[in-house]
This record gives C-alpha cells, structure tokens and sequence, in this order.
C-alpha cells in the first residue's frame, strides 16, 4: 500500500445531528401548541401526521401576529396535505433553528440553500408557473373594476378573498397541484440514494425488517425536511410582505402598484373633465431592466465631466430627429395629479400646461430642416 493509497482523504460521513448554522434565516413566528399540532398515529405507517404545525390565523383579526397570516396558511396548505408528517415536523425544527443559509425570491422560483447533516448545504428550489402578459391583462383589469381591491394593493395589503379574480380566468395564485409546484433538493431523500438511517425514521424502521441485511428501498419524495424548511420561511416572507406572491407569478409588485395608480390617475382626470379626458390617455410601460455595460448604468457623477459631451462628435450629425408633439399630452402633470397650493388665485396646473404648448410649439416651429441626400439639387437654378 503507496501513502497516497493511505492517506487518501474519505467523504465525511453525515453526523448524527444537523450542523449548526451561524447568521442563518430563523423563523420568528408563533408556535401552536403541542395539542392542536399533532395528531394520532397513523394506522399503517405509526408516523405522527401534523396538521398544522403553526397555530391557525384568523384573517379578520386584528391581533394577527407578525410574521404570519392568511397568505402563510394558504401558501402552507399545499404541503400540510402532501408531505410526510415527519419531514414537516423537521422541516419547521430546521427553519426555527436557522439552517438556511440564503432564500432568493424571483418570478417563478425560490432557491435556498439549506444546511443538514452533510459537510455542505443542499440546493433546495421551488418553481412555480408564471402568468402569461394577457393574463396579468385580464386580472388587473378586474381589480380595476373594484375599488377595494386596488385600495388594499396600494396600501402593500393581499385582500383575503383575492383569489376570485384568478378563478374566472382558470388561474390559482397560490399552488393547490403538482403542476403548480415543482419541487427539488440534493439531498438523499428527495434524490432516493442511500443514506444514513437517521435521516429519515421510516427507512430507520424498515431496515429491521429487511432479511439477511439486504438494502432498505429507496423511495425519492418530492417533500423533505429542507423542501419544507424552506416553504416554512417564505410563509412567514409572505405574512411581512403579503405582495411577495404577486411577483412568485410573474408580476412584480412595483409594475402591479404601477398600472394601479395610472389608472386612478385616468379615471381622476375623466372625474375632473367630463366623460373622457381631453388629450391621449396615459399608457402604462413594462420596466424593463437595464443592461450591466450600458451607459445607462453608470452613476451619474462618474460622468458629470463629460456628460454633454458625444464620444463621436460625427455621430450627432448621422441621427435622423424628428421633433414633433408628443403622443402623451402633458404626461409629467398628469403623473404629479391637481395641484397641492390650494386657493391660489391662479390655476397652476393649468398655468404651466400652457407653458408647456408653447414652448412645444415653438421648438417644433423653429426647428431646422434636416438635411437629405439630393436636397441640394433642388431649387439651385432659381
């Protein structure tokens, strides 16, 4: 035997108890009892199935504990039906102890990494189906059509019965299926390969009843303890920041909130000028996100120097301008609204609308004519 042979380094096996977490995401919110979250033994199995490991909220209760709310439970409903009670026993142990060590939320997923018993952390993600663009149409337009819905939104509140608007178009804002929830961890239980015995109680049970010591079957779950630490720490996301959801889908709250108030604006402006407003509507533009190497992306005080200055004096005399009225009429006053100096002995919004025609008119009128390949054979013989 070479030393290399002797000193080869082994894996380190999995210990017996999970690895603490130093600065990991704990969960804060309250426990129930002992009484309402379990329940007895199942016949079969002999595993302890918790119902409901959180204590229950009522949505219309005032005295709502923070970090929990009707979106946890509903967020929390899909995986107390679906995962093994023992998994999800572990699952909230995990996330009350601070085992994750990051949660990412983005449209249509959720990764995080969470510490077990092995050396390294697992890969844990969470994907949901986002909503398509005439979707999102459809929906926004029903919360525009009742008040109150929008005025929750705006206030960064998830009405309890919001789910009514996603039903008519055969949509679920929360996961209820598979298909709404895809599932996927790196650890041993979810993957099926072998593992030690004390990861999970029913493969610890069933290796006594293997004869001669043959191998326990390995069954993957979609729902391990880390799936479900995880599902634990985004309910409780949810209870802060209920509109979290919203992005989940594909809809970030920012874009939501957005759309709400141009259209209170349009509708505060058909209030103010009769039947329809006077000039083009308002239209609502997707933010689209800035490129990491774009010019636009630079602070503006490392190019303050140079700001007005073109890094190719010629380029300017290429670029075909067109200077005419805008498609918009007055769209920096319609998003600032009335005018907040009240008995003033002038209109000021009005005051400054006019301001802005004449400027306008005037650019347009003294403009100078571009300059076109075969303009100068035109009118010379006269």
């Amino acid at each position: 035997m070479n030393h290399q042979q002797r000193f080869e380094r082994r894996p380190a096996k999995p210990t017996m108890h999970p690895r603490r977490v130093v600065g990991g995401l704990r969960m804060q919110a309250r426990a129930a009892s002992a009484a309402s979250g379990l329940a007895s033994a199942g016949a079969e199995g002999g595993a302890a199935q918790i119902k409901n490991p959180v204590a229950p909220i009522d949505p219309t209760s005032p005295a709502a504990p923070t970090g929990w709310n009707w979106a946890s439970t509903r967020w929390m409903r899909i995986a107390e039906a679906d995962a093994p009670g023992d998994q999800l026993a572990e699952g909230l142990e995990y996330a009350r102890a601070g085992q994750t060590r990051s949660m990412e939320v983005g449209p249509g997923s959720v990764v995080g990494r969470v510490q077990g018993r092995a050396m390294s952390a697992y890969r844990t993600t969470l994907e949901l189906p986002t909503f398509l663009h005439e979707q999102w149409e459809s929906v926004v337009n029903a919360i525009n059509a009742q008040a109150r819905y929008g005025a929750s939104i705006l206030a960064g509140e998830l009405p309890a019965n919001i789910e009514d608007l996603f039903a008519p178009q055969g949509l679920r804002l929360f996961p209820a299926t598979d298909e709404d929830l895809v599932t996927s961890c790196t650890c041993s239980i979810f993957t099926g390969r072998q593992a030690d015995m004390t990861a999970m109680p029913a493969l610890a049970g069933a290796a006594a009843d293997q004869p001669n010591g043959a191998a326990v079957p390995r069954v993957p779950t979609r729902w391990c303890k880390h799936i479900c630490c995880l599902m634990y720490l985004l309910a409780e996301r949810l209870g802060n920041h209920p509109l979290l959801i919203l992005t989940l889908r594909g809809m970030p709250e920012t874009d939501l909130v957005e759309r709400l108030r141009q259209h209170r604006a349009l509708a505060g402006l058909q209030r103010a000028g009769g039947a329809s407003p006077a000039g083009p509507t308002p239209v609502y533009l997707a933010h689209v996100p800035r490129l990491p190497n774009s010019p636009a992306s630079t602070p503006l005080l490392e190019m303050a120097s140079d700001f007005w200055s073109a890094p190719d004096p010629t380029a300017l005399e290429q670029l075909d301008l067109h200077m005419g009225a805008p498609e918009v009429s007055h769209p920096l006053l319609r998003r600032l609204g009335p005018s907040p100096f009240t008995g003033a002995k002038f209109p000021l919004v009005g005051l400054l609308a006019t301001c802005y025609d004449v400027i306008s008119a005037a650019a347009i009128r003294d403009q100078a004519p571009i300059h076109r390949e075969g303009d100068a054979d035109l009118g010379t013989e006269n």
